[in-house]
């Protein structure tokens, strides 16, 4: 074996290894949307089996899973990834779903960098992939976006491998089409297979748009599941830790290395593009393709690792513009600086990939209130809305979830927020609404979850009667619930206000 081929196998190992590192991550599914998405799945199933074609309409169409505004118009732009996951969970369960993400990230990764190494060279696209492999890599939760970024990393591949005439635009338009058609189904961030097409704007552009334009409006909403991207991002008078800016959010996490990570190859990608621009030399493909998901990423969080998936291909063929040599010390700081990556996150993250496995305890609170056949209403809070339709619907559904698109901004700001908020809303809400549970993700740390349940914890007529390392459940102190306080009664001195 050539010292050649030695050196990219150490290499490529590096990377899947890097990769997994990064992106291996325990399932919290009191925070996680995931719970949601399978029940979507689930019901979809049983809607087939059963013919019940008409739960399909409420399903696409409306807050099902809510007993506070379950008409409310909702466009579920994500339903057939909940099908996937569905699948996956019951074949495979938690600790599948988690191995299945990963690899979706991966497979993202390694072909973004084939993309990169075709408009480059297989040196600087190995440099740029390891630059950026933190951040591609950076939202680690089972979620619809991680199959986003292996559509876009081939539609990506798929562009340029037709800029540099390897492919017919038969091979481009078909497959193009598949994708397009499968994502606007399974996820929103289908609207950036469009952008990528308007930004290269190949040959024959009107030949792939218009058909990619018909061919996405086969999803549920239509006309409306296409249009969704443009008016989903609006202000829902709650406020979205993923949708915040970056500069939001290292003021709120300083010492997150990520956000200082992104903006030094932000920078170091404009330099690069400045110089480009001055020698005549720039490919303007490129420009639209950085900028646009530049300002995008850093006005929302979470569009970061797609930016970067960008980049790893937009900073290659830049960087080979550059005149760079087609060395292989390319190669061996590219290996070093992802032996830096790795001894960060296992030194200081202290990110072990044994500990991604799912934890079997998280189920412990909806054991103990299905087994006492606890009653409802229940008055929960926002993160741990998709936990309970997990496990809870249909026997119990929920007062908020985690689609913040699902409820009215007047809902969210002047009844949920300003009831944990304000005593008296809270007092008004309780005369309307005849809560019995009280169940909530403990360690909410908005501005208002933990003065409430200090609130609650504090007034005697609710009583706590479970409690684990994520979850809280509180009973009305009523007739009907004595024998269950009786039996279950958490002692005051189980907790404390700690700063």
């Amino acid at each position: 074996m050539s010292k050649k081929l030695g050196l990219y196998i150490v290499a490529v190992l590096f990377v899947i290894y890097a990769a997994v590192l990064f992106t291996a991550d325990a399932i919290d599914l009191s925070t996680a949307d995931l719970g949601r998405h399978i029940q979507n799945g689930n019901i979809f199933f049983e809607a087939l089996k059963y013919n019940r074609f008409d739960i399909f309409d409420r399903l696409w169409h409306t807050n099902f899973y809510s007993y506070t505004m379950p008409q409310a118009p909702f466009t579920n732009h994500h339903w057939f990834i909940g099908v996937i996951f569905s699948f996956l969970y019951k074949l495979l369960g938690f600790n599948g779903l988690t191995i299945f993400n990963i690899v979706c990230i991966l497979l993202a990764n390694l072909i973004m960098f084939f993309a990169a190494r075709l408009i480059s060279n297989t040196q600087i696209a190995f440099l740029s992939l390891c630059l950026l492999l933190p951040l591609t890599c950076m939202r680690t939760e089972v979620r619809p976006e991680s199959i986003s970024y292996i559509f876009f990393a081939v539609e990506f591949l798929l562009l340029a491998l037709y800029k540099k005439e390897k492919i017919s635009f038969k091979a481009l338009l078909l497959p193009y089409l598949l994708i397009q058609l499968i994502w606007i189904n399974m996820h929103i961030f289908f609207v950036f297979g469009i952008f990528l097409l308007v930004a290269f704007f190949p040959k024959n552009f009107f030949k792939i748009f218009i058909p990619v334009i018909l061919i996405s409006l086969i999803n549920p909403s239509h006309i409306f599941g296409l249009l969704i991207p443009l008016n989903i991002f609006h202000d829902y008078g709650y406020m979205i830790a993923e949708n915040q800016s970056v500069f939001f959010m290292q003021g709120r996490y300083p010492y997150n290395p990520h956000y200082y990570l992104l903006e030094i190859i932000s920078l170091a990608n404009l330099i690069v593009m400045y110089f480009l621009w001055r020698n005549k030399n720039l490919d303007y493909r490129y420009l639209i393709v950085s900028v646009i998901l530049m300002i995008l990423a850093f006005k929302t969080n979470r569009t970061i690792p797609l930016y970067a998936l960008a980049l790893v291909g937009v900073f290659a063929a830049n960087l080979f513009k550059l005149k760079l040599k087609n060395c292989h010390w390319l190669t061996l700081v590219s290996i070093l600086l992802l032996i830096s990556w790795i001894g960060f996150y296992i030194g200081l993250v202290k990110r072990d990939i044994s500990k991604c496995l799912f934890d079997p305890k998280t189920h412990a609170s909806a054991e103990f209130f299905l087994s006492n056949n606890i009653k409802g209403p229940i008055f929960n809070n926002y993160d741990i809305g998709g936990y309970l339709i997990f496990h809870l619907f249909p026997k119990h559904r929920v007062f908020i979830d985690n689609r913040p698109e699902a409820y009215t901004k007047e809902f969210l700001q002047n009844i949920y927020v300003a009831s944990l908020k304000d005593e008296q809303v809270w007092q008004n809400l309780e005369a309307k609404i005849p809560f019995n549970v009280i169940y909530f993700m403990r360690l909410d740390n908005t501005e208002h979850g933990q003065p409430f349940l200090i609130k609650r914890l504090n007034d005697s007529s609710w009583v706590p009667v479970f409690v684990d390392s994520t979850n809280i459940i509180l009973l009305k102190n009523n007739q009907s619930n004595q024998e269950l306080i009786k039996r279950y009664r958490l002692p005051a001195s189980m907790f404390k206000v700690v700063k």
